[in-house]
């Protein structure tokens, strides 16, 4: 899939969901493959919809496992600790 077919995709995704914050230009992916930014929680649905992968799989590139999260319930109340 071409960068330019990834906007274009992502202009029908952020049409259909009437809200521009799920739009990904070419420039601003050129950026995610340079390392340059991070995808907000839009467009990195935006970017699970066009490639046919799970949300949680992509989070996972950028170290985020949500299946992780419970082991941090603990330590979201101040005074709490991680699990051992």
């Amino acid at each position: 899939m071409t960068v330019r077919q990834v906007e274009q995709a992502s202009r029908r995704i952020a049409e259909a969901e009437g809200d521009r914050k799920f739009f990904i230009s070419n420039g601003w992916l050129t950026q995610i493959e340079n390392g340059a930014s991070e995808p907000s929680i839009c467009k990195l649905f935006s970017l699970s919809a066009i490639y046919n992968v799970g949300i949680n799989e992509l989070m996972r590139i950028y170290n985020v496992d949500a299946d992780e999260s419970d082991k941090y319930n603990a330590i979201a109340i101040p005074g709490n600790r991680l699990p051992s």
